[in-house]
């Protein structure tokens, strides 16, 4: 058993509105779905933001956040397990109707059925660059799916993944605000996130590890470069 990617529904918007909804049909039954939500209502605060689907009990898991210095809008990652493979529409929903909002949200196959996100997310930060990393995360066990996000002010023309990370079909389309990437770890190696952009511009990251297995948990490195503040993991 080991992860793979199966798809992405590429990023919906719904500007100036208090929810976002993309479909998605699971190819599936008992696979992952992992939301990645953009709110640019400039809050800076994770909590304003909630995922739910209309198909699947219950809502999703908030995995990891993290925010733009410069006015606050935030990046959350969601995930939700054991889907069914039917047609589904995944909403994200925030409290203030101000500014951007978009979702997009990813498959993948082959773990298990029950929630196991590994550790704490890790997050990185960078108030104009090229380059995007984060804090290095240390999984707890082998064959972790690593699913990342950043989110930037404007739109990115580019979104490149580096070293042993790839941009799946659906995860980011050029102008898009908000992209996305995974890796699946062949050991349990500290691994930090490495994409490249362009242009230069204000990123705010996430990763979050995902096992094979449920229970456990990954530990962490706190991120800082030259141009930002520590960033507690979420």
């Amino acid at each position: 058993m080991s992860w793979s990617f199966v798809k992405a529904t590429g990023l919906s918007s719904n500007p100036g509105a208090l929810t976002v909804t993309v479909g998605i049909t699971p190819t599936n039954a008992g696979d992952l779905l992992v939301a990645d939500v953009y709110d640019g209502s400039n809050s800076g605060d994770q909590a304003n933001v909630t995922c739910a689907d209309n198909v699947n009990a219950g809502g999703y898991s908030q995995d990891g956040f993290n925010s733009l210095t410069s006015d606050g809008d935030t990046c959350c990652t969601f995930s939700h397990f054991n889907v069914a493979a039917s047609a589904t529409n995944v909403t994200a929903t925030r409290t203030a109707a101000s500014g951007g909002f978009f979702i997009r949200v990813t498959e993948y196959t082959g773990g298990p059925t029950t929630n196991s996100k590994d550790g704490a997310a890790v997050t990185g930060y960078n108030a104009g660059s090229t380059s995007i990393s984060s804090s290095t995360l240390t999984p707890s066990a082998s064959g972790d799916l690593l699913h990342a996000t950043v989110g930037f002010p404007s739109g990115a023309t580019s979104l490149t993944a580096g070293g042993s990370f790839t941009v799946g079909s659906g995860q980011f389309t050029a102008n898009d605000r908000m992209g996305s990437c995974y890796q699946v770890l062949a050991g349990s190696g500290a691994t930090a996130l490495a994409m490249t952009t362009s242009p230069s511009q204000e990123w705010a990251s996430i990763m979050v590890g995902y096992k094979l297995s449920a229970g456990g948990g990954a530990s962490y490195q706190p991120y800082m470069d030259y141009q930002t503040q520590p960033r507690l993991a979420q």
